[in-house]
């Protein structure tokens, strides 16, 4: 930075040697100031125009989440409906069952009996829940058995589980026998769509009253053990000769499941 001196003051002409020495240098000086105020303003506009590009890049985001958050509930709301729709149709198919047809279901029950190797048609007693085989995963582990003589495959379902990885298979089983049984049939034949249903329905029928009877006894066991205990507890306690035995217990549950 350039500097006077004192002297440099004290008469003209060494004021005009002292300008014109100086002045050289000063006017550098200022120019480099000058371009460091251009530089400094050149910075500042940068950073405004930067600082508005933020703010307008801000305000379009802002806008395209309110758009996209518009576009969510629009879509939510779609699923929602669809949601809603699909459990009433679902609901509806549950509930909409096939009209009754009694000899229709007979020719169902009858093939679905075949392929289970039960006699497709008879008397009651002989559909009894005993009557029909048991599920033996050994025995059946894909569900179905092989009769050494004629070589015929025989389904054995799982009752207590009919929603199984083979239940599938059987049923499609059962829909073909029926298929191919057509001319046994007096009606017109069913479309697959019916034959599957009232197929799914007979067995998850006769899975109900197989299974359901094996739980009614199981609960009946248990109250029969039960008052056992408690005639026993509440005999001992007061004169210990009316309280049954571990036998006479045993024997009722023998009873119970006959």
């Amino acid at each position: 930075m350039t500097t006077f001196r004192e002297q440099d003051f004290s008469n003209g002409p060494a004021m005009a040697q002292a300008i014109g020495r100086h002045l050289p240098q000063a006017m550098t000086d200022l120019i480099e100031i000058m371009n460091k105020i251009n530089w400094l303003n050149s910075c500042l506009r940068s950073s405004r125009a930067v600082a508005r590009c933020y703010q307008k890049a801000f305000v379009s985001v802002m806008e395209d989440m309110e758009e996209l958050k518009v576009q969510m509930s629009a879509l939510e709301r779609a699923n929602n409906i669809q949601g809603i729709e699909e459990d009433r149709m679902r609901k509806r198919r549950k509930t909409s069952a096939w009209p009754k047809n009694r000899e229709l279901e007979d020719w169902v029950h009858a093939n679905v009996r075949r392929i289970i190797d039960m006699p497709p048609s008879g008397d009651k007693s002989l559909y009894s829940k005993d009557k029909w085989p048991n599920y033996d995963p050994e025995e059946a582990p894909n569900g179905y058995v092989e009769d050494p003589e004629s070589r015929k495959v025989l389904w054995r379902p799982n009752w207590e589980n009919l929603r199984n990885a083979f239940f599938g298979n059987l049923v499609d089983v059962a829909v073909k026998a029926c298929e191919d049984d057509r001319k046994s049939l007096k009606l017109e034949c069913p479309s697959t769509e019916e034959t599957r249903d009232r197929v799914v329905a007979y067995l998850k029928n006769i899975a109900k009253r197989k299974c359901g009877k094996q739980s009614k006894k199981e609960a009946d066991e248990k109250r029969i053990l039960g008052r056992t205990r408690t005639v026993s507890v509440s005999g001992s306690r007061k004169t210990g000769s009316h309280s049954l035995s571990a036998n006479a217990a045993r024997r009722l549950m023998t009873l119970c499941r006959r």
